[in-house]
């Protein structure tokens, strides 16, 4: 009985000492194969996941990935969508998502991407078929945003991100 009380109070007080802790987890994401017309692949879109976190409680997240022209799922991009795209230096494609936009707005994280030089673009062909994978239901992206940050510039073509009381991630 002494050893249950015991293994309860170091459980207590392990778990309490988690609150009042931002923290920020970034881990790898891979999308798995896909389809355009009669071509399907198996290839992999690997993506950077960043998890902002407020005690236990995830307030943002933000998937990154560069979509380039010798990736199969760069076919689901329209031909203007392409167009668009060539006008890129470096270009980072955008799944994010706030369920706190009173700690973190998606609209902070927008503006942060527009003063370090990139543009949100909305690419409705590629967020379409996006919408069709199998892991889009899975992960819920449905709750996400989808876009294309680009920026014209070669200087600086690195995307910095900075919430107050969270370490800074560079991407």
């Amino acid at each position: 009985m002494k050893k249950i009380i015991l293994l309860l109070a170091l459980l207590l007080t392990t778990s309490c000492s988690l609150t009042g802790r931002n923290i920020v987890q970034v881990n790898d994401f891979e999308l798995a194969g896909g389809s355009v017309g009669n071509s399907s692949w198996k290839d992999e879109l690997k993506l950077k996941r960043i998890s902002w976190y407020q005690e236990m409680t995830m307030v943002f997240d933000v998937l990154l990935g560069e979509v380039t022209p010798n990736s199969p799922f760069y076919d689901w991009f329209s031909t203007s969508e392409k167009v668009s795209l060539k006008s890129c230096s470096k270009s980072y494609l955008a799944l994010y998502y706030s369920s706190a936009s009173e700690v973190i707005s998606k609209n902070n994280f927008i503006k942060q991407a527009s003063s370090q030089g990139f543009e949100k673009y909305i690419m409705n062909e590629f967020a379409g078929a996006l919408r069709l994978h199998p892991q889009y239901i899975t992960n819920s992206f449905q709750l996400y945003d989808i876009a294309i940050f680009c920026s014209k510039s070669n200087l600086g073509n690195s995307l910095k991100v900075e919430f107050p009381n969270f370490k800074t991630i560079s991407f």
